[in-house]
């Protein structure tokens, strides 16, 4: 994770500009320079932020989910507190923003990898650089098809600013704030879907086969009923 995240974190850095003019059009200069600026601090912490990503799903496969979300409630602390620093302390631009983004992933990285090699838990991660093949594979054939699926819906995101963009400005950062808005009413439908998927099963045995097809109809029910009630809240 931390690999990909250099190499995302490259590609941003060295093509912002035309890839923001990709996706956004002909947008006034200023808001270019400032949306370059700002996609350019932000990219350093691309493999922090991969490195925090890895862990937390480690701990929440575990059935841990407190830890990330101790880590993450810190993670807000200092981005809260940095953006106040930076904006109203130092009058700072978009990079008064951008850099507290930035500590906040790098405190983050570095608190979940310290958790991952403490001894004592389910699963430790070897102090090693050297990559299991096989496992690699298996990941990979997990992660990489969820990857493409989130991806197609983040690109049809993508398509839809860049025909509001061409509205204008105020018209961009409207978008932005339903956008957030919108993330917020979602929220407690992803909690189901993230506890759902520690709650998944474990992989069948003989003695369970009897079991699997009732604990499976037990679930989705629970699961329907829970996305319902969060849903219409």
């Amino acid at each position: 994770s931390g690999l990909s995240g250099v190499v995302i974190g490259a590609v941003c850095f060295v093509l912002a500009r035309p890839m923001i003019r990709l996706f956004y059009g002909a947008i006034d200069a200023d808001v270019l320079d400032a949306s370059v600026l700002y996609l350019r601090i932000i990219a350093i912490s691309y493999p922090f932020l991969a490195l925090y990503n890895g862990g937390a799903a480690l701990f929440r496969s575990m059935g841990n989910s407190k830890i990330s979300m101790q880590i993450s409630f810190l993670m807000n602390v200092i981005n809260i507190v940095g953006n106040a620093v930076c904006i109203f302390g130092f009058k700072m631009g978009v990079d008064g923003v951008a850099w507290p983004s930035v500590l906040s992933r790098v405190v983050a990285a570095a608190l979940i990898l310290r958790k991952c090699y403490q001894k004592g838990n389910a699963i430790t991660v070897p102090k090693t650089t050297r990559l299991d093949a096989k496992m690699t594979k298996r990941i990979l054939g997990i992660g990489i098809p969820s990857a493409f699926e989130k991806s197609l819906f983040e690109a049809g995101r993508i398509l839809v600013v860049s025909m509001i963009s061409t509205f204008g400005t105020v018209q961009i950062a409207a978008n932005a704030v339903a956008n957030n808005l919108d993330g917020m009413g979602v929220t407690e439908a992803l909690k189901v879907v993230r506890g759902d998927m520690k709650s998944s099963p474990s992989p069948l045995t003989p003695k369970r086969a009897d079991t699997a097809k009732s604990e499976s109809c037990g679930k989705n029910r629970c699961r329907f009923r829970l996305l319902m009630a969060t849903s219409a809240s």
